[in-house]
């Protein structure tokens, strides 16, 4: 009987070790793009507004001829102090059947958490500051025989994400919904 005991007692003791040997190895990066898009997942897109009382937003789609896109979003005029901001772009699920890209979201968050999840210092933008806007972007490439034409029919909106701290350190989190008619595509031939 003892025997046995200290049997599963060494099973459960390698495989715990085994378990923290392999979420040091995990990618903070892939983590933190989950766990960002989850957040926005978990928001009722039907209660998010078109646009923000705190700043303005620009979506740009650049297609290129090559079978490139880029998605672009822009965060500017700032009607408050915004610190530390960050912003995110969920493109929704879908686009990953015409899109060769690993998700959905165009994001700075990789850029500014380290793999503790400290921040990295980041832009700020207050009105009439130095900083005019905030720029995120990525570039996707298109699966063979797919086009703009085919993402944009998936993407009838983008759900924006900006965060920043407020002037007393207060985190601030809000919610865009970026429709089609408003998003701004160029072409190039």
């Amino acid at each position: 009987m003892l025997t046995l005991f200290l049997f599963f007692f060494v099973i459960i003791a390698v495989f715990i070790s085994v378990k923290k040997d392999i979420q040091l190895f995990e990618n903070p990066v892939v983590t933190f793009i989950q766990e960002e898009i989850n957040d926005i997942k978990t928001i009722d897109e039907n209660k998010i507004s078109e646009s923000s009382p705190h700043f303005d937003l620009e979506v740009i789609i650049y297609d290129f001829s090559d079978g490139r896109v880029t998605f672009e979003v822009n965060v500017f005029n700032p009607k408050v102090p915004m610190n530390q901001v960050f912003v995110s772009a969920f493109l929704g699920d879908n686009i990953l059947r015409y899109l060769n890209t690993p998700h959905s979201l165009v994001s700075n968050i990789i850029a500014v958490k380290k793999a503790d999840k400290s921040l990295k210092k980041n832009y700020d933008l207050v009105p009439n500051g130095e900083i005019k806007e905030i720029s995120v972007s990525s570039n996707m490439v298109y699966f063979e025989n797919k086009n703009l034409n085919d993402v944009l029919e998936e993407i009838p909106y983008i759900l924006i994400k900006v965060s920043w701290f407020d002037d007393n350190n207060l985190p601030i989190v809000e919610y865009v919904k970026y429709t089609s008619n408003n998003y701004n595509i160029k072409t190039s031939k």
